[in-house]
């Protein structure tokens, strides 16, 4: 078995598809914060259950480039995977991992469920459920 067929097999199974599609959505609501309201600073982690996002912005923006990224994403799963790969490559480490396997522009059934806003001393964050 090939590196590219043993890589794609792993990338295939149901738990690794969720994390690449939530990185997916959490890589495009960046995007479209950035976009809107031209926010810096902001940092994300993807799980299979969704993603938390870190940076100060109120919940009902990130809800709506949340639904507005989702929607691209339906409807131009090609484009928003070149907008997520240029946003990865204005960041310095893991591009090629980040662009090829752990990001994935095509979301399938994933609904989102939820946004929480949580706040720990200075530090904001949302965390975003996702199902599908």
């Amino acid at each position: 078995m090939g590196m590219k067929t043993l890589l794609g097999d792993v990338l295939a199974k149901p738990g690794v598809e969720r994390v690449r599609k939530n990185h997916g959505l959490e890589h495009a609501t960046i995007h479209v914060l950035g976009e809107r309201a031209r926010r810096g600073g902001m940092a994300g982690r993807s799980d299979r259950h969704g993603f938390t996002l870190y940076g100060d912005v109120p919940t009902e923006v990130l809800a709506d480039a949340c639904e507005w990224a989702l929607q691209r994403l339906a409807r131009l799963p090609r484009l928003i995977s070149l907008m997520t790969a240029a946003l990865i490559l204005a960041q310095p480490l893991g591009l090629a991992i980040q662009r090829d396997v752990t990001t994935s522009g095509d979301p399938g059934g994933l609904q989102i469920v939820s946004i929480k806003r949580r706040r720990i001393g200075a530090l904001t964050f949302h965390r975003v459920e996702t199902r599908g």
